[in-house]
């Protein structure tokens, strides 16, 4: 990350009218924001703001200033009207701009069909893709299509069975669809991987839960808190009957506006959250479309 950015800040100064280095720094940012707590969050995203605006500025049709722009405007701001305009712009100068980025962006708006239709777009065009077939698989999850979001699942693991992504894929789809025990197989096999991340790493101890081992649950939960900062995983709390901790954890994501808090509307819990009053009032002040 230090390098990426010291080679762009480098090329700023030789080049300060070029464009494409504003609009790589701040992608550089945004992703940098996304993979951090909230202090980084607070830190980069402003940063990558400013530095996708003077993109724009020197040269409008810099399809990737235009996607960082948007990135930071619904993940940090919640401004989803203008994420839009920025995303369709992107995509207007150059069709191939992350197309990822938008479908991810139409799922968390609650547009399934639309993501699921962009997605199989871009996968006309780029049919080998395994991240594009990942993210239809995550489209169909959060659209209550579980049987297909298996069948990108199983897909993925044929194509490449050494990479990750299938098998979150298919324990997701488990989760969904009460295999709670096969669900807990799927994310062992990649528990290194899943533990990198503050918000994927409880999704090992809540399959247990599920599946009936409270205290080994609790036993993996306690270990995580010990060594992951940030750790993110209401769904957790609540089955593990820990509501006030799971609010307390939503609240304090509100508070500092961490992106992973948009992650909720695809939690398997979300309609049991949804009976808490606090929670539908924080839903209705993110302004989540549909």
């Amino acid at each position: 990350f230090h390098a990426a950015v010291g080679h762009y800040q480098r090329a700023i100064e030789l080049e300060p009218e070029w464009a494409q280095p504003y609009a790589r720094l701040a992608l550089v940012y945004q992703a940098r924001a996304g993979l951090g707590g909230p202090d980084l969050q607070w830190e980069y995203y402003p940063k990558a703001k400013e530095t996708a605006l003077r993109a724009i500025e020197l040269d409008d049709t810099v399809a990737a200033a235009h996607a960082a722009l948007a990135r930071v405007l619904w993940n940090h701001e919640w401004n989803w009207a203008a994420a839009e305009t920025h995303y369709l712009r992107a995509i207007e100068v150059d069709p191939n701009q992350g197309p990822w980025r938008y479908s991810r962006f139409l799922r968390l708006m609650g547009r399934h069909d639309d993501a699921i239709e962009f997605l199989n777009e871009a996968r006309e065009r780029d049919p080998t893709s395994l991240g594009l077939r990942y993210r239809t698989g995550l489209n169909y999850l959060c659209a209550g299509r579980f049987s297909e979001a298996e069948a990108e699942a199983r897909a993925l693991l044929e194509g490449a069975p050494d990479r990750p992504g299938g098998h979150e894929l298919l324990g997701r789809a488990f989760l969904h669809t009460s295999r709670y025990e096969a669900a807990l197989a799927e994310f062992e096999t990649i528990r290194e991987e899943l533990e990198r991340r503050s918000w994927t790493a409880g999704l090992i101890p809540y399959a247990r839960a599920k599946a009936g081992d409270v205290v080994g649950a609790r036993h993996m939960l306690e270990e995580l808190e010990a060594n992951i900062r940030d750790l993110w995983c209401p769904e957790l709390h609540l089955v593990l009957g820990q509501e006030d901790r799971a609010m307390a954890q939503i609240e304090a994501a509100f508070a500092a506006r961490r992106d992973v808090l948009l992650l909720i509307r695809c939690n398997p819990e979300y309609e049991r959250l949804m009976e808490i009053p606090r929670f539908r009032e924080i839903i209705d002040a993110i302004r989540f479309p549909n």
